[in-house]
């Protein structure tokens, strides 16, 4: 049974503790939006799916750009125009977002203003496959959980 308490600041905090799982917890503006994330973690974690989306909603596009550049761009042959490009992606609205929260229609957003500013579909591609690569690399090597938003995004449609 999940904890459910009222702060001070009138939010409500739900706490999940299950064994096997370090405890999950969440503050909310509404005492249902906390008793309904939390029935949904304990039903995954009974279910033995859960995974902490934590980590991919506390990190922002930004530090997980700069990571990548730091990480994985350092390696790479071509790092100097790579490095061009993540310096383009940080200077935009869509690394203040955290991972858990970049959308599709977020990445469809910036493509369509990247193309309207007269930018060359190649190079739309190009950063949209430096965003994709990133994503996976959150998931596969720094292990944040977070889904891909960056799929079928092609300048040409």
């Amino acid at each position: 049974m999940p904890t459910i308490r009222q702060r001070e600041s009138g939010h409500w905090q739900a706490v999940v503790r299950r064994k096997g799982y370090s405890p999950e917890l969440r503050t909310f503006a509404r005492k249902a939006d906390a008793e309904l994330w939390a029935r949904q973690v304990e039903g995954e974690m009974d279910r033995g799916v859960y995974v902490s989306r934590r980590e991919a909603e506390t990190t922002t596009l930004k530090d997980a750009l700069e990571r990548y550049e730091r990480e994985i761009t350092s390696k790479k042959r071509g790092a100097e125009q790579e490095k061009y490009v993540i310096r383009a992606l940080l200077s935009e609205g869509i690394a203040k977002r955290t991972l858990a929260g970049v959308r599709g229609e977020d990445v469809a957003r910036f493509r369509d203003a990247e193309l309207a500013r007269g930018l060359a579909a190649s190079s739309v591609m190009k950063r949209l496959a430096l965003l994709s690569h990133l994503f996976e690399i959150a998931v596969k090597e720094w292990g944040i959980e977070c889904l891909n938003p960056v799929t079928e995004h092609d300048p040409a449609s």
